[in-house]
């Protein structure tokens, strides 16, 4: 059991409540459903998508900041495990260079003899920006998978022209797309050439 997890199972045990009622509680703060089998994953060990954060700081009464400091601690753990997915996480190869702080911009230089910018294979990078605070604070490293289809709502790595923007996806045509992010405003990167998932992240 993670600290985390821990933490929700204990809010609900001095609660005394069913993990329906939990469910219904945190979706009054979060401002949609959140259903009760998501919130007994969340019990068993799954790592809340960070779109549940703020709402789940609030229900268990922890500082918005410790929050995201146990969740990256939460998803720091499963990088490390035994699993095939994750131990080909730990190996994954650095990319991207801070290129715009304030825009949380990213330069990807060529590799493969120049040939290739965007990554075709899982990767790190290094967090040096504060536009996903607290989600992502500067320091942390981060790995994304090009695999995982991205949906409404991920963290991701948007890649257009030798650069990739950091965010959370918010729409996108198949062209455009939009990223909002926690500490800064959103940004619309055009002519997208890849997205990318954030899977996991952890300090550094």
């Amino acid at each position: 059991m993670t600290k985390l997890s821990e933490a929700i199972s204990n809010r609900q045990k001095d609660l005394r409540i069913t993990d329906a009622v939990s469910a219904e509680q945190i979706s009054a703060l979060y401002g949609e459903q959140v259903k009760q089998q998501t919130f007994s994953t969340w019990k068993s060990g799954v790592v809340p998508r960070a779109k549940y954060w703020p709402a789940l700081a609030a229900w268990t009464g922890i500082p918005g900041e410790r929050f995201a400091e146990i969740a990256n601690e939460a998803m720091a753990a499963l990088a490390t495990s035994s699993t095939p997915y994750f131990v080909g996480m730990s190996k994954a190869a650095e990319h991207g260079k801070i290129a715009d702080r304030k825009d949380g911009k990213y330069r990807f230089e060529p590799y493969k003899m120049g040939r290739k910018r965007i990554p075709e294979g899982r990767y790190t990078m290094s967090i040096d920006t504060k536009v996903m605070e607290p989600v992502f604070h500067v320091g942390t490293q981060i790995w994304v998978d090009p695999a995982k289809p991205p949906a409404p709502g991920n963290e991701v790595v948007v890649h257009s022209g030798g650069f990739g923007w950091i965010g959370a996806l918010d729409t996108w045509d198949g062209k455009n797309a939009t990223l909002r992010r926690a500490n800064s405003d959103p940004v619309t990167v055009q002519n997208v050439e890849a997205i990318h998932v954030i899977v996991l992240s952890s300090r550094i």
